[in-house]
């Protein structure tokens, strides 16, 4: 995330830990539920898609090492 001086917008992909982040394969399925949310919001809150980068392993994401099982 990133502060732009003057600029009073903050995107989160979710406000709590147990909000759900949604990922989809394609923009049109992602702005579908991006809308259906905002149109449920009753907050006024505001919905865009944005593409998600490749981010490092934390202890929340934590990537799976596929090991070798070796025949005895």
């Amino acid at each position: 995330m990133q502060f732009i001086p003057g600029n009073d917008q903050i995107w989160v992909a979710r406000l709590t830990p147990e909000d759900p982040i949604y990922q989809y394969d394609n923009e049109p399925e992602a702005q579908a539920k991006a809308d259906e949310l905002q149109a449920a919001d009753p907050t006024g809150r505001l919905y865009r898609v944005s593409q998600l980068e490749a981010e490092a392993p934390t202890e929340e994401t934590p990537v799976e090492t596929p090991t070798e099982e070796i025949p005895e």
